[in-house]
């Protein structure tokens, strides 16, 4: 992990600032997330639009934390715009859920976790996880220390949220990092060829292990089960696994209809109430349709299952500097 680098005197000043009580908008200071900061300023290998960059340093907040609690390490996602949901041209889109596309505003910024939560993580607040084997094939592990914590239920993420006081990010808030500025179906674009070394993704060994009758991507990822966070690229952001891997859970129940109810630039919307939970992503097991960034699929909040996973969102008004 790298130490902090040289700030600007406006940097030092907002990190005595966030050292304190007095930033964070009235919390108390036994309420606040202490974290430590990994980087100030975005890295410009990571997020190469500068215009990104400079809304990131214009929050005057820092680019990339650690939660010192959780162990887990959180990205700022500025504030925008954005169009949520596929294409009116996507041939894969699924017209009952995802559309119609329409626009988005995320009024605040937010950290949003750079990775999936592991295992080793979700063992930190319940020292019996396990995520055991793939249900499919016993021989495929998926509960290493650093792989994506699974068999997960809604309810097992907001438990471990409200152990940690982060939060799940909403259904707009996860499509809004995951798209990083795109508006293809995939990271990389519309075609399946491109997106070799992107993430963990339904392979054709995997199809053959299975002896199953699926569509796959077209190339070989290394990995029949889930893989260690961080083992592919990461998004235009710095987001690893937003595509593929496990599922991830988000806050919003589940309806499939939920986007021919939202108006026009809508701040953060939310859909209603209902008995089911929203998963986004996609995951190891998927065909190319579902590991897709507009993709949406609504599961109980007391189903487990071991491809769903979760990844956590922390305030900007709730932390404080190490």
């Amino acid at each position: 992990m790298s130490t902090i680098k040289k700030f600007s005197v406006v940097n030092i000043l907002i990190l005595w600032l966030l050292s304190t009580s007095f930033a964070v908008f009235g919390a108390e200071a036994d309420q606040l997330n202490t974290v430590r900061v990994i980087s100030f300023e975005p890295d410009p290998k990571v997020i190469s639009e500068l215009d990104t960059r400079q809304d990131i340093n214009a929050t005057g907040l820092p680019w990339h934390i650690l939660h010192v609690e959780s162990g887990v390490e959180f990205l700022l996602v500025p504030s925008g715009e954005y169009l949520q949901g596929a294409a009116s041209d996507d041939p894969f889109a699924n017209r009952q859920n995802e559309y119609p596309q329409h626009r988005v505003i995320i009024p605040e910024p937010f950290y949003l976790g750079k990775f999936e939560v592991t295992n080793k993580q979700m063992r930190s607040f319940r020292a019996e996880h396990s995520s055991g084997e793939f249900y499919r094939d016993e021989n495929i592990d998926l509960d290493g220390d650093d792989q994506p914590a699974v068999d997960i239920s809604w309810d097992d993420a907001k438990a471990y949220t409200a152990h940690f006081e982060l939060l799940l990010p909403s259904e707009a808030e996860w499509e809004y990092a995951a798209r990083s500025g795109v508006l293809t179906r995939y990271p990389w674009g519309n075609d399946l060829k491109a997106g070799q070394g992107w993430g963990n993704l339904f392979n054709p060994s995997m199809v053959k292990r299975l002896d199953m009758n699926w569509d796959a991507f077209p190339w070989e990822d290394g990995f029949d089960g889930s893989a260690p966070v961080g083992s592919f690229k990461p998004n235009e952001w710095g987001f690893y696994d937003m595509v593929g891997n496990v599922w991830e859970w988000v806050e919003d129940d589940f309806f499939d209809d939920a986007y021919e109810h939202i108006t026009a630039k809508s701040v953060n919307p939310e859909p209603g109430k209902s008995e089911t939970h929203t998963l986004r992503g996609g995951g190891y097991g998927n065909a190319p349709r579902a590991s897709s960034l507009p993709y949406r699929f609504g599961m109980g909040h007391d189903v487990k299952h071991d491809a769903n996973g979760f990844r956590v969102v922390l305030p900007i008004n709730m932390i404080k500097i190490e």
